[in-house]
């Protein structure tokens, strides 16, 4: 690996990563601390389904609703920075992480406004 796709591959994760610890805040605030637990647990499971890491026989219902999850974005965006097996979308898969860090954005806002008032 070359300096440039090194630094291609370290900002796509940068930049990928962050709607998903923007998701993270809203959680937080959503949840009881109680429940972390579980919540990371079915986590591990449905983030590699999701992202369509995991072959699976799935009906094509299901493989469809894999192209709509952020985390499969995500992978084609690191995919495409490693020159690996990918897709040729780039720009499609900046746009979907940047609609997915907006709305999860709106949903962190929310819920920080949500639980200022409840306290």
């Amino acid at each position: 690996m070359d300096l440039t796709q090194g630094l291609a591959l370290i900002s796509s994760l940068i930049l990928g990563i962050i709607p998903f610890a923007i998701l993270g805040l809203a959680l937080g605030y959503l949840l009881d601390p109680k429940s972390a637990d579980p919540i990371l647990s079915l986590s591990l499971i449905l983030v590699p389904v999701a992202c369509g890491s995991i072959p699976l026989p799935k009906p094509q219902i299901v493989q469809d609703l894999i192209a709509f999850s952020p985390f499969y974005h995500y992978r084609q965006l690191v995919l495409s920075a490693a020159n690996l097996n990918y897709d040729n979308q780039l720009f499609l898969h900046l746009l979907w992480l940047l609609w997915a860090c907006a709305a999860f954005g709106l949903l962190a806002a929310w819920s920080y406004q949500r639980d200022r008032t409840v306290q």
